[in-house]
């Protein structure tokens, strides 16, 4: 059910077009293949490795003395075993060229998500890389939602953890407008130094806001804490977390706005038909192709790929010289022997490939 979401579906997309060589592919929830593997003798195993003191991080937000904490906890977490984890960041991920994940669908709505890697915790452009997530969110909606009623739903978001990314997310009738004005903002940001110091600071004030609000509670002042503590190595960092924040400059935003917001791997869940000129030349690096040779005015229910384009994906595929393109494509044939080009179906793990044609 979670996988037949749309909103949770074209993460997916997008989230395995962006770690395709990294172990963050993997959904830490399991899939239907992998949940009906799990028997007693795993589950075992997976407790004696994994429910250990060593790989928690215990933090405690609220008024209660050290002596209840530590008496507490050493009649509950006290009693595991301590093990040897350590944790240590992930390993690095793999910058690839700006490449999508289709996945057709007859849908009214199309469901874009992109994906960005920005600067690992303790690089000095990761605030300001937050900072321009942040303000390409309040462009991207205001533009699309409040401008042109495009989409009811339209943001970029900051996921900060061991990789941050920043994730845009839409879901319109006009992929092909939306795609248009996200290119836009992203330049936008990428020019952020003519924008005087006071409009940033409108930005900053509200930012401010937000982030405090969200420390309002105990469980939102833990969290933070936690993940000072692991991400930078000291939780007392968090109570600086704003001045770092107050200290970037449009000239940093501009700068971590060329180096990082490229290479965008695009998610796309939405029926085929819907994609356009700009987004098929950005699809295959092709310029000279258009929309009709992506789209195909067959039957309503039988929607091939032309054998131009088809040829292409498939030697993006299989071709070694171009390893960064990775398509996912469906055949909405309900019937074999009316469809004259093969088919590439999702991986054999993918959560949602039981319900593939």
């Amino acid at each position: 059910q979670r996988y037949s979401n749309p909103d949770v579906r074209v993460r997916w997309l997008a989230w395995q077009n962006i770690f395709r060589s990294h172990p963050y592919r993997f959904d830490p929830m399991g899939t239907v293949r992998s949940l009906q593997e799990i028997d007693a003798d795993a589950l075992l195993a997976y407790k004696q490795e994994h429910l250990i003191a060593s790989r928690m991080l215990l933090v405690i937000v609220g008024d209660i003395s050290r002596e209840e904490v530590t008496a507490n906890v050493t009649k509950s977490f006290g009693k595991l075993p301590p093990g040897r984890y350590s944790w240590v960041p992930p390993p690095p991920v793999e910058r690839f060229p700006h490449s999508w994940s289709i996945e057709d669908r007859p849908l009214p709505t199309a469901y874009i998500q992109g994906l960005i890697l920005g600067p690992r915790p303790g690089e000095p452009d990761y605030f300001a890389f937050e900072v321009a997530t942040n303000l390409l969110s309040g462009r991207f909606h205001s533009v699309l939602r409040n401008d042109l009623s495009l989409t009811y739903s339209a943001y970029a978001q900051f996921e900060g953890g061991a990789v941050p990314t920043a994730m845009v997310f839409a879901s319109s009738g006009r992929p092909d407008k939306v795609y248009q004005l996200l290119i836009e903002q992203l330049e936008w940001v990428q020019t952020l130094d003519r924008v005087p110091r006071w409009v940033l600071n409108r930005y900053l004030d509200q930012f401010n806001v937000d982030q405090l609000s969200q420390n309002l509670t105990a469980d939102g002042q833990a969290l933070s804490l936690g993940r000072a503590e692991l991400l930078f190595g000291d939780y007392m960092l968090s109570d600086r977390y704003l001045d770092r924040i107050q200290d970037v400059t449009p000239s940093e935003i501009r700068r971590v706005a060329i180096k990082y917001m490229r290479d965008i791997q695009m998610g796309y869940l939405g029926d085929r038909r819907l994609i356009t000129d700009r987004m098929v030349r950005d699809l295959l690096d092709d310029q000279s192709l258009t929309s009709s040779d992506f789209c195909h005015s067959g039957p309503p229910v039988v929607h091939e790929l032309t054998v131009k384009l088809w040829e292409q994906l498939w030697a993006s595929l299989n071709s070694e010289a171009l390893p960064s393109r990775r398509f996912v494509c469906w055949c909405s044939c309900r019937a074999s022997d009316q469809c004259a080009l093969p088919t590439v179906y999702l991986p054999a793990d993918d959560p949602y490939s039981q319900h593939a044609p």
